[in-house]
């Protein structure tokens, strides 16, 4: 699908091959592009609930496949992963597997800060935005 924004000032078109639905992850993708400049950037906003499955086997199956798809440059991948890129700890971790997908695919997370803090929860980074070498 594709849709023109007012005065024509972009274009958005729904990538529908990136965009999944289950019980463990929701992600939508779109192009977004000025009629006048050659210039695309892909966002995507990925959600993965709390209670989506402990092995997130198919969150990183979902991320390699979309991130195999993306261009490389001009992406921003916008997230409520529910990882805690704060406890990166060894490689076996969760969130090390999840930066190491990340990483090896071009991209770089840009959130460093807790991005979830409550007063009795110790602060945690589970919102991120991993970026390509264009930004």
């Amino acid at each position: 699908r594709k849709f023109a924004f007012p005065h024509n000032l972009l274009n958005v078109e729904v990538l529908e091959e990136l965009g999944n639905c289950t019980p463990d992850i929701q992600s939508l993708f779109v192009k977004v592009s000025q009629p006048s400049s050659s210039y695309i950037q892909t966002v995507g906003v990925v959600y993965r609930p709390p209670n989506g499955s402990v092995e997130c086997r198919q969150l990183f199956r979902t991320i390699c496949c979309h991130l195999q798809l993306l261009p490389d440059s001009w992406v921003r991948i916008l997230g409520d992963y529910n990882i805690d890129f704060l406890e990166i700890k060894g490689t076996s971790s969760i969130g090390s597997r999840f930066e190491n997908t990340i990483f090896s695919n071009g991209l770089t997370p840009v959130v460093s800060t807790p991005t979830h803090a409550r007063s009795n929860c110790k602060p945690s980074c589970i919102d991120n935005i991993p970026v390509n070498k264009r930004y």
